[in-house]
């Protein structure tokens, strides 16, 4: 996800905190959004630079004996993570590079239960690194009694996390009391380098594979249609470009999927400025507000964005990959009205009154509305059919 920092550029020492925002714009839209529950005295803040935190909550990093031998010096490092598995050699020299890698993503290590002492004592390096480091913590609170909750992020040790969301809420918010610290640690990273390498066979037949090189340690896996979506999906969770050592354009499986990932995108997006329309007439609004209310009373479900249940009302929706609508009821992420594209739609579902909604990769939840059911169809059957790619993605 895309985090952007908001700050005083006019009173010294006031904590800086973060917004979740698909870009620049969402993110003003935000930080207008929360103005009037900010203290006199620090107004305005400015919207400032991005961050790209990795979703890693299904990542797995193991550390086990080389091909199942304990006294080789060398051990098999491996990372699961969007449906892949990256693996490399390393050997006991490199404890402090493993430590540093595990701390940066905020994972633990697996190890075997009879594993050796080395093993055992990278996993406690880990654990000591993991209290030490510097992570992103989400912080939530309700700006009016009874209303929705919204979600900030700090950057902080975690030895120190509640005492600067303290000051962040005692200088910066109105309400300083309104506010409760998630301990769950999010991910602070420099980037990693992703290349995508071909290579020719014995047998003059071309390989493809990704590698993944971050913190002295290089990880490998093979690539192919099989899971070249993953691969993409890769790097958009870490926001990097993958490098290719050959022109992609010769390659069918590959050009394929990038042009895929130009029209499915990961971000949900505005369509043009002026690409916005108002209710029909007063039948349409009543009849969306009574959908509104229907579908918040039918569901119990995991909050989505800002910690709804639903961030808005697809209007004349296009149910696919990435579904387009006009979007109702959806402050503050995007005006009323505006025509949107969805990032990757990852699931659907309805409320037991019937009321459809997706949920998009990018963490969003979207009631549709003045549907064409064929295309509903065919988007509930596409993800039906690649169950395996689409259950990662589901972040409910």
């Amino acid at each position: 996800m895309k985090l952007f920092r908001l700050f005083s550029n006019e009173v010294s020492g006031i904590p800086a905190f973060f917004v979740q925002a698909n870009d620049k714009i969402q993110a003003e839209r935000i930080r207008q959004h929360l103005a009037p529950f900010l203290r006199d005295d620090i107004q305005p803040l400015a919207v400032g630079e991005s961050v790209v935190i990795p979703t890693l909550s299904q990542a797995l990093v193991s550390l086990a004996p080389w091909h199942g031998n304990d006294n080789s010096g060398t051990q098999s490092f491996r990372m699961d993570v969007n449906g892949l598995q990256l693996v490399t050699a390393v050997s006991d020299n490199q404890t402090q590079d493993v430590a540093d890698f595990c701390r940066n993503f905020n994972v633990g290590l697996n190890i075997p239960e009879s594993a050796s002492q080395q093993s055992e004592s990278v996993s406690q390096l880990v654990k000591l690194k993991q209290v030490d480091g510097i992570h992103f913590y989400s912080v939530w609170f309700t700006p009016v009694e009874g209303e929705d909750e919204y979600q900030l992020f700090i950057e902080a040790r975690v030895t120190d996390m509640r005492t600067l969301a303290a000051s962040l809420f005692s200088r910066v918010f109105r309400r300083p009391s309104d506010y409760r610290v998630d301990e769950k640690a999010l991910c602070h990273m420099s980037l990693p380098v992703i290349n995508i390498m071909r290579n020719k066979t014995d047998a003059d037949d071309y390989v493809y594979e990704l590698v993944f090189i971050f913190k002295g340690i290089s990880l490998t896996s093979p690539v192919g249609a099989y899971n070249f979506r993953n691969v993409l999906m890769l790097c958009e969770n870490f926001g990097v470009q993958p490098a290719f050592n050959f022109d992609t354009n010769s390659v069918p499986f590959i050009r394929r999927e990038l042009m895929i990932l130009k029209e499915v995108s990961v971000y949900t997006r505005c369509g043009s400025p002026d690409d916005v329309r108002s209710f029909a007439d007063e039948k349409e609004k009543e009849l969306i507000d009574r959908l509104m209310t229907q579908v918040q009373l039918a569901a119990e479900l995991t909050p989505a964005r800002h910690g709804r249940q639903f961030n808005g009302i697809l209007v004349d929706a296009s149910p696919s990959g990435s579904t387009t609508g006009f979007i109702f009821y959806s402050e503050p992420d995007f005006p009323q009205g505006q025509f949107v594209s969805t990032g990757e739609v990852v699931a659907w579902g309805s409320t037991f009154n019937g009321i459809s909604y997706i949920e998009t990769i990018d963490g969003y939840r979207f009631i549709i509305t003045f549907y064409h059911e064929n295309w509903m169809h065919c988007l509930r059957e596409f993800i039906r059919v690649n169950e395996s790619y689409f259950s990662l993605y589901r972040w409910s």
